[in-house]
């Protein structure tokens, strides 16, 4: 199980469906990235989180090695998968390797 950190200005919970909405200036921390963007939403049931706007990805997994820039980032709750995506299909993903 993966621990990881959100924080934000605004945050809301919906209790009947167990989803929690973070909005601005989204910080989303765990043992392998450390995430910014405008919007992050916890579905708890599904074990999964989905990060979105102006997204930022910073890998930690060997110091600061890459730094990914995209539109959305999924993380599965439970073993760290993480995909990270564009929502136009003609757009791409860009990462940069930190030296």
């Amino acid at each position: 199980n993966s621990l990881n950190k959100i924080k934000s200005k605004i945050g809301t919970f919906n209790k009947k469906k167990n989803i929690v909405t973070y909005k601005k200036n989204v910080t989303t921390k765990n043992k392998n990235y450390f995430i910014t963007s405008n919007e992050a939403v916890h579905f708890s049931s599904k074990n999964i989180i989905i990060i979105s706007g102006a997204v930022v990805m910073k890998d930690l997994t060997m110091g600061l090695s890459h730094v990914v820039y995209c539109d959305r980032v999924e993380i599965n709750t439970i073993n760290n998968n993480t995909v990270a995506s564009m929502n136009s299909s003609k757009d791409r993903v860009i990462a940069k390797k930190m030296k």
